[in-house]
């Protein structure tokens, strides 16, 4: 599922702190733009990643209004290729 957003990020979406496996590795990864990195987000029991999720400062991940998670259900989270 490829995650859509409305800019600038706001209050009107979701931050998720990521558990510090994750932001070790996106401390270790490559920022699309200042201070930010676009991931896509693979999951325990879903076969389908969420594509293209803006995290901020390696930590701190956002998305649309409408969308939730548990941060737990997180397997991995790789570079975005688009």
């Amino acid at each position: 599922m490829e995650i859509k957003y409305d800019f600038p990020l706001g209050p009107k979406d979701k931050s998720y702190k990521l558990p510090a496996l994750f932001v070790d590795l996106l401390v270790k990864s490559p920022e699309n733009g200042m201070g930010y990195q676009i991931v896509d987000l693979y999951f325990k029991n879903e076969k389908e990643p969420w594509e293209n999720c803006v995290v901020l400062n390696c930590e701190h991940l956002f998305l649309p209004k409408g969308l939730h998670l548990d941060v737990d259900t997180i397997d991995k989270i790789v570079m975005s290729k688009k």
